[in-house]
């Protein structure tokens, strides 16, 4: 956990999240960024092993004007 807080104050674009069943979410700007993000993690944070998943990428998507 101290290794997700100060990875979360070192990145403002990190938010960083914890879910009843144990998981901890790390969001960023992208799936590179967040790879970044897991790579500090593991070598500058908390330099334990982590378990991970594949990234879950979501779209959101707005109307922009109205149809005719």
């Amino acid at each position: 956990m101290d290794g997700l807080k100060k990875l979360a104050k070192s990145d403002p674009l990190v938010l960083v999240t914890s879910e009843d069943t144990g998981e901890h979410i790390i969001a960023g700007c992208g799936e590179l960024h967040v790879e970044i993000c897991i790579n500090d993690l593991k070598k500058e944070y908390c330099n334990i092993e982590l378990i991970e998943s594949e990234p879950i990428v979501t779209y959101k998507e707005t109307v922009d004007g109205e149809s005719e």
